[in-house]
């Protein structure tokens, strides 16, 4: 019985780790026709010690692409700042706090915030670098007046004492698309909520950590195939989960891999291939994660995803927001409750029936039917005798 068990738990592990091999090489295809140009915005100018805001028209893209022949689809953006002598810079020099583009003239809706008339997200990019790039069949439409259409927002810190010119150098990545194409629609979800005209709040000085989250309910029938979090210097989570399953969809961290310079994010996680399905309906949570040992000013808690979608309910709901963590709706917290109990008393179950198993196997003569009268015990018989004399 044992050996049986060893071979079943050892042929499970086996079986279990080649499953999570093949989940993670899976390879992600990209679209083998796509085109990549370069998109130059600027000069620009941005004050000593102080950040530069800007919102705008993405005129440069009709300049560069012939968007009037119709049928072009975005599969990839990125962006970096460039010195006047057309160098990429590090965050010492500028520090890009994030480049964003979106539609006010869209005639989808606005997943997250459906009440936001025309708006729709497109992508954007930030001190973490993360590039987008969007697996084959997907894509973004760029409909033939984006030139007009799309509006870009750029911030720019200077850091240093005196003014500095830069360029910004936009990546984009397209294709023309066909019917075995699939449309995508890019949803931006921060953590403050769509009632808010700003993005962006300060961390003040705690200990140690700030959690901040929205509540709110999901607009969408569709399913999630790219997803990536921004965040600023101190960010070091962004999460989005169920708040009555406790399922977690995606949770990215930041890192800071400059031995050189510690505060400064590297990188973000993303997910291309993520193929989360979700319900309208659906309550769920998003959650930031800050280090507040010391203060940071105008950060952001973002999950940018591109998403296909098949229905959106255009009902606002209400988002309900906070600062700090409090697990999951008491409503659900019996029904979280009961299903941890039943998992533990499934698992001292399976312990107790292994148990029993072993020591049945280990004394089966004591089990065994027998039908012949058992044998004396000697050393009792002799006992006994010792007492009689």
């Amino acid at each position: 019985l044992l050996e049986s068990m060893r071979l079943d738990f050892s042929l499970f592990i086996l079986f279990s780790v080649l499953a999570l091999h093949v989940v993670a090489n899976q390879e992600i295809l990209y679209h083998e026709d796509e085109v990549s140009t370069i998109i130059r915005l600027g000069p620009f100018t941005v004050p000593a010690g102080e950040m530069l805001s800007m919102y705008d028209s993405f005129t440069e893209l009709g300049e560069e692409i012939d968007i009037r022949k119709g049928n072009i689809g975005m599969t990839g953006l990125d962006g970096r700042v460039l010195d006047d002598k057309y160098n990429i810079v590090d965050q010492d020099y500028l520090y890009l706090h994030h480049f964003f583009l979106n539609t006010g003239n869209s005639e989808d809706t606005y997943i997250f915030c459906p009440d936001y008339e025309g708006y729709q997200p497109i992508g954007g990019v930030g001190a973490e670098l993360t590039e987008i790039h969007l697996p084959s069949p997907y894509y973004l439409e760029i409909p033939d007046t984006a030139d007009v259409d799309w509006m870009y927002s750029l911030h720019v810190v200077n850091p240093n004492n005196e003014d500095k010119i830069f360029y910004f150098d936009v990546y984009l990545k397209y294709i023309e698309f066909s019917s075995v194409d699939v449309k995508v629609l890019g949803n931006f979800q921060t953590v403050l909520g769509c009632d808010v005209d700003d993005d962006e709040w300060n961390v003040e000085e705690g200990d140690g950590r700030e959690y901040r989250f929205i509540d709110f309910v999901n607009t969408m029938d569709g399913e999630i195939i790219w997803a990536s979090a921004h965040l600023h210097r101190g960010g070091l989570s962004l999460s989005l989960t169920d708040r009555e399953t406790g399922e977690n969809y995606f949770s990215g961290r930041a890192h800071y891999d400059n031995d050189e310079h510690p505060d400064w994010i590297t990188s973000c996680d993303f997910q291309p291939g993520l193929n989360v399905r979700l319900q309208k309906g659906q309550k769920l949570r998003l959650a930031s994660v800050y280090d507040n040992t010391e203060p940071h000013d105008e950060v952001m808690g973002v999950l940018l995803s591109y998403n296909v979608v098949d229905d959106v309910d255009t009902t606002p709901y209400a988002q309900i927001t906070g600062d700090s963590w409090n697990g999951y709706e008491e409503s659900n917290s019996s029904s979280i409750l009961w299903v941890g109990i039943s998992f533990i008393l499934a698992i001292v179950g399976i312990v107790l029936g292994v148990l029993v198993s072993f020591y049945i196997w280990n004394n089966k003569h004591k089990f065994q039917k027998s039908t012949r009268e058992p044998a004396f015990d000697l050393l009792e018989e002799e006992e006994e005798l010792v007492e009689q004399l």
